[in-house]
């Protein structure tokens, strides 16, 4: 059995100069591992409206994908009526799932499967995150 990765990505509201966070969450804070050998942490505050889960899998460009994530097909077919969609996860489905980009819908016809087979064949690229700051 594969072991996944467990990590969220944040973006800071506590520093002279805000950027994102990637580690644990623990409350409205992301806990980085510094120095592994040294056990040194760092914690920042971060917006939790810019909270995003990695989703266990890597872009065409070998990116970390991440929930609230933008991500752009190079490649169409009819199933996917856009090249364009954020990556987002359902509770009413229990997973990381692409949806159109300003599409609030959560029915299951809505969503769109997302795994390392779909992202290879299409093509996917992170470009960006609905978290803009």
């Amino acid at each position: 059995m594969k072991n996944r990765i467990i990590k969220f990505r944040g973006f800071t509201i506590d520093l002279n100069y805000n950027v994102w966070n990637y580690g644990f969450l623990v409350g409205d804070y992301i806990v980085e591992m510094v120095l592994e050998k040294s056990g040194l942490h760092l914690m920042n505050k971060i917006d939790m409206k810019s909270i995003g889960q990695f989703i266990g899998l890597y872009d065409i460009n070998n990116k970390e994908v991440y929930e609230g994530d933008i991500v752009e097909l190079g490649f169409m077919d009819t199933k996917y009526y856009s090249n364009i969609y954020k990556v987002v996860y359902s509770e009413k489905f229990a997973g990381f799932f692409l949806t159109g980009l300003y599409s609030s819908e959560e029915s299951r016809s809505s969503l769109l499967d997302i795994s390392e087979y779909i992202i290879k064949k299409y093509k996917i690229e992170v470009t960006g995150n609905t978290y803009k700051k």
